[in-house]
């Protein structure tokens, strides 16, 4: 089977339900998911709009993100890293994240997450952490 969305029909852009009371700004895209018959993987484009922040939490999966566009900071495992246009991360399975936008413009970024998380009224797949972010914010060091 093959699985063909042109742009025009792309899904509307949602908050996730476990995010709806734990991120200000943050949407996605649905491109790939159980919906679509996915077993395995989710695949979306997730925005943040600027002063936006997903709450720090972790998920039974991991997750993959490239950053199309915009600023993003990825707060991982309590290092704190400034991502940018074509800058790229991987959130290992179990390991505390969040994301927060304190730029100028929209944050975008193409993720992939496997397994996918889990649809809602299914068990939770997804904890919330309070957490401060550090004072230093860097970029990636690409040989550590």
């Amino acid at each position: 089977m093959h699985l063909y969305i042109p742009r025009e029909k792309l899904p509307k852009a949602v908050v996730p339900y476990q995010f709806d009371k734990r991120s200000k700004g943050y949407q996605r895209i649905t491109l790939v998911d159980h919906t679509t018959g996915s077993v395995h993987q989710a695949v979306g484009i997730c925005e943040l709009q600027p002063g936006g922040s997903v709450d720090y939490c972790l998920h039974t999966n991991e997750e993959g993100i490239y950053i199309i566009e915009g600023e993003l900071e990825l707060l991982r495992d309590r290092k704190a890293f400034r991502l940018s246009k074509d800058d790229y991360a991987l959130v290992p399975y179990g390991i505390p994240h969040a994301y927060r936008n304190r730029g100028q413009v929209v944050a975008r970024w193409f993720e992939i997450s496997a397994p996918q998380p889990k649809a809602s009224g299914q068990w939770e797949d997804t904890f919330f952490f309070d957490t401060v972010w550090p004072e230093d914010v860097s970029k990636p060091d690409a040989e550590d």
